[in-house]
């Protein structure tokens, strides 16, 4: 169990979301274990545990880009007096429908009286003194004597503290949503609760914190086209934009090592589907465990729609490949990835012969811009719209060919990337019904962004063409976010 709660402390460290060796994991087996010792949170997680329970939980500090965010809409959500965060991206409306705020600030069973507000005559709060040790040790767990398993041990008095302060707001918060966010001594923490395994708290965590990452920039940029910044939002922004700028230096510039096709037979190109994946994990071009990736191969059994599992881990793929026949002579794709239906449309009606399926956070980002304020459809835009939209990005080569197309040799045009609507699943509104004309159309296109969702990328022989539509329109989105933030703010006289 323990190499479980390290192996998922160390995930959220490798996606850039917290610092390496911050995240608290607790979990059940035969006795109750940690991720690592020495944490003043270890008390709140075994209490909130005991109340809840369940079996695991997540105490996370975000770092970065994505605390900025975080601690911006969580203060918002308090100044509007609101108890939760609701982002509009599609893991949010799917998976956590709204983020609670357990406002620490305020919470009475934690903070102690301030000197000289205690009635006369009251008894002496015995908590007295710690709040401040108390905040540090949330806010730098690391960093604090109070936590450092080499200084100090926590007395029982902090104990106390910890374990009293926030069991019951958090309890509650967890016993509604499968994560919540504490904002307390201006930084923000992130709590998440798993019924079976580590690994959901990762998940929840993840979630939250790209939800979250999503959601600001997405009202930012709003707030710009409706001309309604302030100074202060405006100073903000550029503190976490220049978080952003070290949070994107830390991911990989040079291509990934990906092998081109076409594939000799199902064994290279589940090897090429495991490579592809990793990459979309390493290059920040997805969070957690959503995902997809799928091939189309010939066999001499017949063709074969290889897909990476329901809930499997786009860097951990080996041994989650499902084989599911084009001809749908098979069950075998039960297990398959939620999404295997729009996979195979998009086969069954298109050139591609490889997907790739990540959520880049500023193509979700813009895909949630709309410029008509009134539009009768706001609000529904995730599963239908009448009006619409695209991204042109620039042409965008495979990264293992020349600089000219692939196919010709010409020089390549602009790619045209649809923005359509889409709910994960079957039904009308299914991404199986939105998506396939989008990337169909035309003889084919590389890729299409489904509203708040996320990005397919095709390739016509194997995941080089579709990692470089991936990964370049995501990169152009982020170039295009900032153009119309600067764009906005000089039209309303700001810039």
């Amino acid at each position: 169990m323990i190499d479980q709660l390290t192996k998922y402390a160390a995930k959220l460290a490798e996606a850039g979301l917290c610092a390496p060796g911050e995240p608290l994991l607790a979990a059940w087996d035969a006795e109750l274990c940690f991720s690592h010792a020495g944490d003043a949170r270890q008390p709140l997680a075994e209490a909130v545990l005991q109340g809840l329970g369940a079996s695991a939980l997540l105490l996370a500090e975000p770092t970065g880009a994505c605390q900025g965010a975080m601690l911006a809409l969580a203060r918002q959500a308090r100044e509007a007096g609101e108890s939760a965060i609701i982002p509009g991206d599609c893991e949010t409306r799917t998976f956590l429908h709204d983020l609670p705020v357990v406002d620490a600030e305020t919470a009475p069973a934690w903070p102690v009286d301030a000197p000289g507000s205690r009635a006369p005559g009251a008894a002496a709060d015995p908590l007295d003194g710690l709040a401040s040790p108390l905040a540090t040790a949330l806010d730098n767990p690391l960093d604090n004597p109070l936590t450092n398993p080499l200084t100090n041990p926590l007395d029982n008095a902090l104990d106390n503290a910890l374990t009293n302060a926030l069991t019951n707001a958090l309890t509650n918060a967890l016993m509604r949503r499968k994560g919540c966010i504490i904002l307390r001594q201006g930084r923000v923490l992130m709590a998440a609760a798993g019924s079976v395994s580590p690994e959901q708290t990762f998940v929840t965590a993840s979630s939250m914190a790209f939800a979250c990452f999503v959601a600001y920039f997405a009202q930012y940029l709003a707030a710009a086209r409706a001309g309604r910044l302030t100074a202060a939002q405006r100073d903000e922004f550029a503190h976490i934009r220049t978080l952003l700028q070290a949070d994107l230096a830390r991911l990989p510039s040079a291509a990934p090592q990906l092998s081109p096709g076409p594939f000799a037979n199902a064994d290279q190109a589940r090897a090429a589907m495991i490579q592809a994946g990793r990459a979309v994990v390493e290059y920040g071009l997805v969070d957690s465990s959503f995902g997809n990736v799928s091939c189309r191969q010939n066999t001499p059994e017949g063709e074969l729609l290889l897909i990476s599992q329901t809930g499997s881990a786009l860097d951990e793929l080996s041994g989650l490949i499902d084989p599911c026949r084009m001809d749908g002579s098979s069950c075998v794709g039960l297990t398959a990835s939620s999404e295997y239906p729009a996979h195979k449309a998009i086969y069954d009606g298109g050139p591609a012969r490889a997907l790739l399926h990540g959520h880049p956070r500023f193509a979700v980002i813009l895909s949630l811009d709309c410029d008509k304020a009134d539009c009768p459809g706001r609000g529904n835009c995730h599963r239908s719209c009448a009006t619409p939209r695209a991204v042109l990005a620039p042409a965008m080569p495979a990264w293992n060919t020349p600089a000219g197309d692939t196919a010709t040799g010409d020089t390549p045009s602009p790619l045209l990337i649809p923005i359509v609507p889409g709910e994960v699943g079957a039904g009308p509104y299914g991404l199986c019904n939105t998506l396939p004309p989008a990337l169909n159309d035309d003889g084919g296109r590389r890729g299409a962004i489904v509203y708040g969702h996320g990005l397919f990328a095709t390739g016509r022989a194997d995941f080089c063409e579709a990692f470089a539509t991936l990964h370049g329109v995501e990169r152009f989105c982020r170039e295009e976010y900032f153009r119309r933030v600067a764009q906005l703010d000089k039209q309303s006289g700001a810039g």
